[in-house]
């Protein structure tokens, strides 16, 4: 996954989880997306999908698998891989 696709999935997961949250956070991580650390944004996204319990899309899930298999090897990949399950374990058919 490139820097670009990082970049629309956080997009993406923005719509998804961010609509009950408040405008602070909202900012917060649309200023890590702009300032080049969506991995960071992501991260974040993934956090307030768990603890908000969204049910995020089937094809978002799918490209978080693929993010995440981006840092296979890496001493982050556990725990990433443990957030993107817990964050996609509700995933529902895209319409």
């Amino acid at each position: 996954m490139n820097r670009w696709q990082e970049a629309d999935l956080a997009w993406d997961l923005i719509d998804a989880v961010s609509a009950g949250s408040d405008s602070a956070k909202r900012v917060r991580i649309i200023a890590k997306i702009g300032a080049g650390e969506p991995h960071s944004a992501i991260e974040d996204l993934l956090y307030a999908a768990v603890l908000a319990r969204v049910s995020l899309r089937a094809n978002v899930a799918l490209r978080l698998q693929s993010w995440v298999d981006c840092y296979a090897g890496s001493p982050d990949e556990p725990r990433l891989r443990r957030l993107v399950e817990r964050a996609t374990q509700r995933a529902h058919p895209t319409p």
